[in-house]
């Protein structure tokens, strides 16, 4: 049941990246850099991510980190977001501790290096966790059924 539980919740996050990566945050998937005063190294993970739109994109993201901090924006480890940082976190952290491999942890950079686009590659993520999740399941039986 242990291995049943890893790759579910491996499926559950391929599913979750795919639905946010659905959803076009746009310019607030990569604030957190530029909150911080660190432009330059968004700059970089952009050219990495973005290309040609990288200048465009971070000018939306100059622009709405400082809206955002006109409105007087509450940050991530307020007392307000305690308890979903410590729930974030501890499962994250459980999540590496539980041995999964390594590679289940870049499926969208592979994905993307192998010319699918951002949402294509969070789908081909999700059919890859489904895979996983379906043939647990046999191997599960037969483990109970012929033991170790």
């Amino acid at each position: 049941m242990f291995r049943f539980n890893v790759v579910a919740g491996i499926l559950i996050a391929c599913l979750s990246n795919y639905l946010v990566g659905l959803m076009n945050f746009g310019p607030s998937e990569w604030r957190w850099l530029v909150s911080k005063g660190r432009v330059e190294e968004a700059r970089q993970v952009l050219l990495m991510t973005e290309g040609k739109g990288a200048a465009e994109e971070l000018r939306l993201i100059v622009a709405s980190a400082k809206r955002d901090s006109d409105d007087g924006e509450q940050t991530l480890f307020s007392r307000k977001f305690r308890l979903p940082v410590f729930l974030t976190i501890s499962i994250g952290m459980f999540n590496q501790l539980s041995g999964i491999n390594a590679i289940l942890n870049y499926l969208n950079s592979i994905f993307a290096a192998a010319g699918f686009s951002k949402v294509s590659g969070d789908l081909q993520s999700v059919a890859v966790g489904c895979t996983n999740l379906f043939f647990t399941m046999p191997a599960m039986s037969t483990i109970d059924k012929a033991g170790r």
